[in-house]
């Protein structure tokens, strides 16, 4: 204790504390604990922006005829020490049991990874979403209601309200509806399609196809003719068109972030005079121009940017298998990750570290009424 200090004061230095920390301290005394624990102060949890950053990456690897899954957790925390500085962190429970299963997004220290769980009987599979905090090492999952087709499109979007620090997730469906999840209420609710800005609206198989920044989650789709981009506020539930340049509608685009501002990851595909995969990335600015930062040859796709502007990308090794690098675009040389081990449909995220899901019982699994918010009607 700080028996000096008003107990005010405390609570506003610990709300500056990293989380390793605050979770050490909860040992201390009864009214620390009480304290850390609530959901007030969770949400109040000033995240620092220089704080480090961890790249989740998880990754198949099969052993002859079998195959598993595996987790690895790079520290960015702009030493030389990445990607050196890295472990592999406890997976949850609930995750051994998915099958087909990815990280979709990460938002505000959750991770999240959508899913299918198959029923006992194998009659059918269970659409499933998990969100995990591995910096407090608590998950839960959240049922997707309506589940018809077969684990194939990422329907599911994912994002933490940065004012309430509420974890969202957002679902589309063919026929125009949305649905959305709020954890502090454990209940989906419809959204009436005419907020949509556009329609048809489909969805393309390909990753990393939403980020969030800020209060808003930004999504690519096909508008049935060309790319699109919606932005979904997390604070109000309300969409919008985001324009894309004639010059990028038609091409295969990819969507991450640097820093706190938008990326667009345009993959050219092969060169036709050299046969080179080709990989432009352009940054948005804030009155919707875009800047070419550079361009990258020969890679398979592009996981993400570090905190110091290096893109974590994939690259083929052979036909069977596929590694993660660091791009230095200065010196146009990649350097290897190091995850020691050939494997192959490699997904990852960058996260930082947060309280959330801390006054969440660990493990917990939400089936969830449904509430019908056009006409109030709830469906359990």
């Amino acid at each position: 204790m700080l028996p000096c200090l008003n107990f005010d004061i405390q609570v506003e230095i610990m709300k500056r504390l990293p989380v390793k920390s605050l979770i050490r301290f909860r040992s201390v005394c009864k009214a620390w604990k009480s304290l850390i624990d609530s959901s007030r102060f969770v949400a109040g949890h000033n995240v620092s922006h220089d704080q480090s950053e961890h790249l989740m990456v998880c990754y198949e690897v099969e052993y002859g005829e079998e195959s598993k899954i595996k987790y690895v957790s790079f520290v960015d925390d702009d030493s030389d020490s990445f990607p050196q500085n890295k472990f592999s962190p406890p997976v949850p429970p609930i995750l051994l049991s998915l099958d087909e299963y990815e990280i979709i997004g990460s938002s505000c220290g959750l991770v999240c990874l959508e899913g299918s769980l198959q029923e006992p009987d194998g009659s059918s599979k269970t659409h499933m979403v998990v969100l995990w905090n591995p910096s407090i090492r608590k998950s839960i999952a959240v049922v997707v209601p309506n589940e018809v087709q077969s684990r194939c499109y990422p329907f599911v979007n994912f994002g933490v309200c940065p004012k309430t620090k509420d974890p969202k997730l957002v679902k589309f469906s063919s026929g125009q509806e949305v649905m959305v999840f709020t954890l502090s209420s454990g209940k989906w609710r419809c959204l009436s399609s005419n907020l949509l800005p556009f329609k048809p609206l489909l969805f393309d198989i390909e990753e990393n196809l939403q980020t969030v920044i800020g209060r808003f989650l930004y999504r690519l789709t096909d508008g049935g003719e060309a790319s699109r981009m919606l932005s979904f506020d997390l604070s109000t539930d309300e969409f919008r068109e985001v324009p894309l340049p004639d010059s990028l509608v038609q091409s295969h685009l990819g969507i991450s972030k640097l820093r706190e501002s938008l990326v667009l990851i345009d993959h050219n595909g092969r060169d036709s005079t050299t046969g080179i995969y080709v990989c432009d990335v352009w940054m948005m600015m804030e009155d919707g121009a875009l800047t070419k930062l550079f361009t990258i040859k020969d890679i398979q796709w592009i996981w993400g940017f570090k905190k110091t502007g290096e893109p974590v990308v994939e690259i083929l090794e052979d036909e069977n298998s596929t590694s993660l690098v660091v791009y230095e675009p200065c010196l146009e040389h990649m350097k290897d990750l190091g995850i020691g081990e050939k494997g192959h449909l490699f997904n990852g995220s960058f996260n930082t570290e947060s309280l959330l899901l801390l006054d969440h019982d660990d493990g917990r699994v939400i089936t969830s009424s449904c509430e019908e918010l056009n006409h109030g009607i709830h469906r359990d």
